[in-house]
């Protein structure tokens, strides 16, 4: 996926967030700077939503994904202290 938007903000530079089927998924800020998500669980039969998971710095989260037409998407990242919305396109 080509994240373009952070919290209603264009990015700089797109992000890329490599998901699927693999228990590792990474999102990359094209910057230098990747966070790796470790899918620890899912929450209900949504195979893009309800998905529990740590990243590489210790911390809990919760990604959702979801489709907006098309192929616009939107990935939101639940930590506890706070949300962060991405908006974007998946890349065929």
């Amino acid at each position: 996926m080509v994240l373009t938007h952070l919290l209603g903000k264009k990015l700089e530079q797109n992000a890329y967030f490599s998901v699927g089927d693999m228990s590792i998924w990474t999102l990359d800020m094209r910057n230098g700077s990747k966070i790796k998500y470790t899918i620890t669980g899912r929450v209900g039969n949504d195979s893009m939503c309800g998905l529990t998971a740590k990243d590489n710095f210790g911390d809990v989260c919760a990604i959702c994904i979801e489709k907006r037409g098309r192929d616009n998407v939107e990935v939101e990242f639940r930590y506890s202290a706070g949300v962060m919305t991405y908006k974007g396109y998946m890349k065929r």
